[in-house]
């Protein structure tokens, strides 16, 4: 069996928190664009299988069935694919997590459902229960984009990466002892002696152990709050944290309206979804970067 390498690379890219999360609302994301919206989705296989044929005039080797969490849909996987598809035949099971790299939406006509065809997509692992929220139950998609129009779930479906266990477990230990902050330059002039002083070199430290999953909520200084603490009745809070997910920006002629989603994961790894409308989003949205 073809064992799932994931580099440095990968493992950056798509990792929450070391862990993999369901690109919840990805489908929907996929039928209002009509294609690839802009950014890879990650989401889960429930079924699969080897069927040659033609759809639209684009031919495909692949059929498979995923979820994003929210909505289920079927998928083809391209012909222009199909050398990838037979060296991941023995991954591209039920229960695989691959990242979704290249899509084409294609519309079928009135009464039937616009078709997936996938012509670009990663790996990243296999072997996991069927993921799912205990708020919601997956259901399948109808394939009208105006049905859930802008919807975004904010629910976190995610999952280990036993692949990459030694770099998720490198990353938790890493959060918990980021590197020490830079001494400031010294200004010129002074005490000559002071400049030229050497140090004394600090004595050697044991590496902590790795943290628990979850760490209780506490205060953090600079007046930040974690994410868990946030609630209506706090105001002018201020988080500190990572840009775990970023969406495209989008607009709404018809409202005069543009907006677009972001999310920050904690170092205790709790998420809160923020949205910036209009100004704010045109002007934070290129400073915005993921996984920064």
């Amino acid at each position: 069996m073809t064992s799932i390498q994931i580099s440095h690379e990968v493992f950056n890219k798509y990792h929450t928190n070391g862990k993999l999360r369901l690109s919840t609302g990805y489908v929907q994301e996929c039928l209002e664009k009509q294609g690839y919206p802009g950014h890879d989705g990650i989401v889960q296989i429930l079924k699969a299988k080897a069927d040659h044929g033609e759809q639209s005039g684009n031919a495909f080797t692949y059929r498979i069935r995923v979820c994003d969490g929210i909505f289920l849909y079927n998928c083809l996987l391209s012909a222009e694919i199909d050398e990838q598809i037979q060296r991941d035949a023995e991954n591209l099971v039920e229960g695989s997590i691959i990242a979704v790299t290249g899509l084409t939406v294609y519309n079928q006509g009135a009464g039937v459902k616009s078709s997936f065809l996938i012509t670009g997509y990663k790996v990243l692992s296999r072997y996991h229960q069927v993921l799912s929220a205990p708020e919601v139950k997956a259901r399948s998609h109808s394939g009208n984009p105006d049905e859930h129009l802008g919807y975004r779930p904010n629910i976190v479906i995610e999952d280990a990466w036993p692949e990459a266990e030694a770099l998720s477990t490198d990353f938790q230990e890493n959060m918990a002892n980021p590197p020490a902050a830079k001494a400031p330059k010294r200004e010129s002039g002074g005490d000559a002696s002071a400049r030229n002083r050497v140090a004394a070199p600090e004595p050697a430290r044991a590496r902590a152990a790795p943290p628990p999953t979850r760490k209780a909520p506490s205060r953090t200084e600079g007046g930040t709050i974690p994410i868990a603490m946030v609630t209506p009745y706090v105001n002018s809070i201020k988080i500190h944290g990572m840009v775990s997910r970023k969406e495209e920006i989008r607009s709404f002629p018809a409202k005069n309206t543009k907006v677009f989603n972001f999310e920050l994961t904690d170092s205790n790894g709790d998420t809160i979804r923020c949205t910036a409308f209009n100004e704010a989003a045109e002007l934070f949205y290129s400073t915005i970067t993921e996984n920064l």
